[in-house]
């Protein structure tokens, strides 16, 4: 059983701004953690997607599994 956070949310916290690939686009984006609401509609509607997350991953620990939202950066 895990009950701390893994280190690459660990990292993304700390340094908010990425760059992701999704296939040949690449944008900027800032992540934040959803929390109440957000969280509660999301989480809902990644495990119906991936049941792996509430039947595999929700099991094994204490902690409540963050929810990251990557939003895009628009240029300046």
């Amino acid at each position: 059983m895990t009950h701390t956070h893994p280190q690459w949310y660990l990292n993304l916290t700390a340094h908010p701004e990425a760059e992701v690939q999704v296939r040949d686009r690449r944008l900027r984006v800032r992540a934040r953690t959803a929390r109440g609401a957000e969280r509660d509609r999301l989480w809902a509607m990644m495990t119906e997607r991936a049941p792996v997350y509430r039947t595999h991953y929700e099991p094994r620990t204490r902690r409540t599994i963050p929810v990251v939202v990557l939003d895009p950066i628009t240029p300046a």
